[in-house]
């Protein structure tokens, strides 16, 4: 079960990162059997519950919740005050009766509660399996390996001149590396993941021997270790070379920031500070290599970033006018493409045809409204509270919540101004990684 689960979510960025129902729909059925199966494991004595449910609820009551109106979004038995007018249209135009819904898909409706129940899953395996200690990092282990195996082998792809995403030819960003992802600003975020998980395991393999007052003697100590623990170091420099070479600034930009978060919680750390400053400066260090060799790509979008952030702005402003329609009933889970064609002027359709609003927050207010979205956001917002709240009170394997943290920082601020999190892989990594740390925010004795 827990290598089942395992591969599982290290193999979701193969089928293009799960951005279509071919590849998101066979991952979401699988998370869900294997819930079942560890359900039964349970049930029959097997399998411990290792986490209890109390423990997250300030997650699981609004999650929950946002759930149960997504379900209501989707349902047929709602006041018809309730309805979308494209319901009565529709049913003026066919002149037979047609089922209302607050969702204008029912549908694409059904299909975002799928997912966020597959990432629900993901996280809730994250967390039962990583209370285990040595469990945990196995987890934390593979997952930057296969972020590290996915990030060579976009760079061979890059470096060959092979315009592929396995054997799909690329429709756009040719030029640029994606890995197995079509866009490029979702692979930086996923690639991204990957890199602060591995600077996290850096920095539990320096700090053990951070004994020595002597700065020199520190410092050789450093390197011995970055010796001894080659193969990390390798995967570090792989991951940011990939992330810099994807030319997505957005990307780019949070990564760093999630960085310098990671960096800053491990220097708050007792005993720690002496080796959390050498890493921050090893940091700032490579970061100039990979830098090098993508700067004239990220100039040239930067000098573009005044027309590309219109255009944004026209988006964000046009999902608010949206929003304000359906403040508190939304459109549905999954509507957005719908939305995009119901309320945009035909114009903008031809010019910028979208099926993400390049902002998650507002995508989320405008299909679940307000309230069922504000639910899901204090979800997210309690576990990195938790996890935050274990950086600080842990003894041992603090990395773990810390990592939690600063992921949870880049996948975060990068929702502000793209859609990264909505592709599947990038949910289950981040899924994944928040479980874990929670897993590993309380003491080994607490359930």
């Amino acid at each position: 079960m827990f290598w089942g689960f395992l591969v599982l979510v290290l193999l979701a960025p193969l089928p293009l990162g799960g951005e279509f129902p071919a590849g998101w729909s066979v991952l979401a059925v699988a998370s869900g059997l294997l819930l079942l199966a560890w359900t039964a494991l349970v049930a029959s004595g097997a399998e411990p519950v290792r986490v209890s449910m109390r423990t997250i609820l300030w997650i699981a009551v609004p999650y929950a919740l946002a759930l149960v109106w997504i379900g209501v979004q989707a349902a047929g038995w709602t006041p018809p005050a309730w309805h979308h007018p494209i319901w009565s249209e529709a049913r003026n135009a066919l002149g037979r009766e047609v089922v209302g819904r607050i969702s204008v898909d029912g549908y694409a409706t059904g299909s975002g509660a799928l997912r966020l129940l597959a990432l629900g899953a993901v996280f809730w395996m994250a967390l039962q399996y990583g209370r285990d200690r040595a469990k945990a990092g196995v987890m934390l282990t593979a997952f930057v390996g296969a972020q590290a195996a996915y990030a060579v082998y976009g760079l061979a792809m890059e470096f060959a001149g092979e315009p592929f995403i396995l054997w799909i030819e690329k429709e756009k960003y040719r030029d640029v590396v994606t890995a197995t992802l079509r866009n490029r600003n979702n692979y930086a975020t996923l690639v991204g993941l990957g890199l602060v998980a591995a600077t996290g395991m850096l920095w539990t393999r320096l700090r053990q021997r951070a004994t020595d007052s002597s700065f020199r003697l520190r410092l050789r100590r450093l390197i011995d270790d970055l010796g001894r623990h080659a193969w990390l170091l390798a995967a570090w420099l792989v991951m940011i070379t990939a992330l810099f070479l994807t030319d997505s600034r957005a990307g780019v930009a949070c990564t760093l920031l999630a960085l310098m978060v990671l960096a800053g919680l491990f220097a708050t750390m007792a005993r720690s500070r002496g080796r959390s400053l050498l890493l921050a400066g090893l940091v700032a260090i490579a970061t100039l290599l990979p830098l090098t060799l993508s700067s004239q790509g990220i100039s040239t979008r930067l000098a573009r970033i005044t027309q590309d952030s219109q255009s944004r702005i026209d988006l964000y402003v046009e999902a608010r006018h949206a929003i304000e329609s359906a403040p508190l009933l939304g459109f549905g889970s999954g509507s957005y493409p719908m939305v995009y064609y119901l309320y945009y002027t035909p114009d903008r359709w031809l010019q910028h045809p979208a099926r993400y609003a390049h902002s998650t927050y507002l995508e989320n207010a405008l299909e679940l409204g307000i309230p069922a979205a504000a639910a899901l956001f204090l979800a997210a917002a309690a576990a990195v509270f938790i996890c935050l709240r274990g950086v600080f009170r842990r003894r041992r394997d603090r990395a773990f919540p810390a990592i939690a943290v600063a992921a949870s920082i880049l996948v975060a601020a990068h929702a502000t101004v793209d859609f990264s999190l909505q592709i599947f892989a990038v949910g289950i990594a981040w899924s994944f990684l928040i479980g874990l740390g929670i897993a590993q925010s309380r003491s080994s004795r607490g359930t």
